[in-house]
């Protein structure tokens, strides 16, 4: 008899409903995406051939930070593969970031203190 989906895997919109509550908002297509780059989600022999993609628990977890790390950080696939695969240190992305933070730091700074200095009033306090 073909795999079943067990009862503690979910399908797509259960996965999406899942990410949601925990503010995580995507689409089927980032979904499918990062559960590649993670080599995440099976699908199970059915008697009409291969069923649908599904996730464990774990595996949302695994989403829930890559999808996370994409949102907040911007990150693209292409360099959560590299932090994965270990050709990359997690460091030099984080060095990655912190270079145009400081830029924005330093040029924030810079424009602010022009502004005083023609005695311009600053927007929000």
């Amino acid at each position: 008899m073909p795999d079943q989906p067990s009862k503690s895997t979910l399908a797509t919109r259960h996965v999406l409903a899942e990410l949601a509550r925990r503010d995580v908002i995507t689409t089927r297509e980032a979904l499918a995406d990062a559960s590649d780059l993670l080599g995440l989600g099976h699908r199970p022999a059915t008697r009409r051939g291969i069923g649908k993609r599904v996730w464990t628990g774990q595996e949302v977890d695994a989403l829930e930070i890559a999808l996370g790390l994409r949102a907040r950080y911007q990150l693209g696939l292409d360099d959560l593969r590299l932090v994965l695969d270990g050709t990359v240190a997690p460091e030099r992305v984080i060095r990655d970031l912190v270079e145009p933070l400081d830029a924005l730091r330093a040029v924030g700074r810079h424009v602010r203190n022009e502004g005083r200095d023609r005695g311009a009033i600053p927007a929000k306090p």
